[in-house]
């Protein structure tokens, strides 16, 4: 969606969408951005153990959306993981037209094992 606005396909764009810095750069956001950091949270199948710091995803595949705000903060965990000398998180890029919803069905059937939505 940004994308086309940026390309001049259309003058706004409506969604579920995070507003975050690097967004920001690009397009203006209706709602004011929230205080404090983005609430995202990791979801896992059934019969995985839970996952309760954000450094145990360090070398597990995590099927994410390029153009979402998770695989940036998922960018980001990487870079951290990487001066702590952990393996970074191995980002498997799923479609565009696949939406959070979508991706919770696929993880509840086992198809995917791991992935980050908005709180």
């Amino acid at each position: 969606m940004i994308s086309g606005v940026v390309e001049g396909l259309g003058d706004i764009a409506t969604g579920n969408l995070t507003a975050t810095d690097k967004r920001m750069q690009q397009v203006d956001f209706m709602a004011p951005k929230e205080q404090g950091a983005v609430s995202e949270l990791v979801l896992t199948r059934k019969q995985d153990p839970p996952i309760t710091d954000v450094e145990q995803l360090s070398g597990k595949t995590v099927d994410v959306r390029k153009s979402s705000s998770y695989f940036e903060s998922l960018q980001a965990l990487n870079k951290t993981l990487a001066v702590k000398g952990k393996k970074p998180v191995k980002l498997n890029i799923v479609s565009e037209d696949l939406e959070d919803e979508d991706l919770m069905e696929m993880l509840d059937a086992g198809i995917i094992s791991t992935i980050v939505v908005d709180a």
